[in-house]
């Protein structure tokens, strides 16, 4: 492993601070060949974590996923209405990640959760951002969850779709989940739903 106090940070200017910043770095780091890098300029975009929930009844054995609006997938030229897990970036002081979960599943899907099970922790685009991603899956009863949700305050209009095990593999083979947050999620209930069901009592 290379040493990572050798990273030297020269120079940091904020080019952009709004929901989120934007900052330009000048630095050096060593090299796998022994010497240091050129000095080289890096935009970072930074902003607070995230906690993201997969909601999964185990009992139905099915799966609550959120569909709502999204500008920068319209600006590719693509359908902007996209099927997410629940997510909310950690932007309330004092709250842990779990609280922040289930927070969000409330705001965003009404969602009860009973059990949080943690998938992993990921960066979502190191090679700009320092954003990381906490995400885990929810024991949740889908026959209680609304059509719609989302908080005004936030401008969040929210459809609430629930899913077959059979569907969300179908829509996960032929790319109808088009973000990595779901994708993993998916994967990851996929092969682990039989040991989940057993956890939470449902088989």
């Amino acid at each position: 492993m290379l040493d990572t106090t050798q990273v030297k940070v020269l120079e940091k200017q904020n080019l952009y601070k709004k929901f989120f910043s934007a900052d330009e770095y000048k630095l050096t780091y060593p090299l796998y060949n022994g010497g240091m890098s050129p000095i080289v300029t890096r935009e970072i975009i930074s902003h607070e974590g995230a906690a993201a929930v997969l909601l999964y009844d185990p009992v139905a054995d099915k799966v609550a996923l959120i569909e709502q609006f999204r500008f920068g997938i319209f600006l590719n030229g693509e359908y902007p209405w996209t099927i997410e897990c629940v997510a909310g970036m950690d932007d309330h002081a004092g709250e842990n990640l779990i609280d922040l979960a289930s927070r969000e599943c409330m705001e965003e899907a009404g969602a009860k959760i009973t059990e949080l099970e943690k998938i992993t922790r990921y960066y979502s685009s190191p090679g700009g951002s320092n954003e990381t991603i906490t995400l885990y899956c929810g024991k949740t009863d889908v026959s209680q969850l609304p059509q719609y949700a989302g908080l005004e305050s936030e401008n969040e209009d929210i459809k609430i779709n629930i899913y077959s095990i059979e569907q969300v593999e179908k829509m996960l083979q032929n790319g109808q989940l088009n973000n990595a947050m779901v994708i993993i999620a998916i994967q990851w209930l996929l092969l682990n739903r039989v040991q989940l069901r057993k956890k939470w009592g449902a088989a």
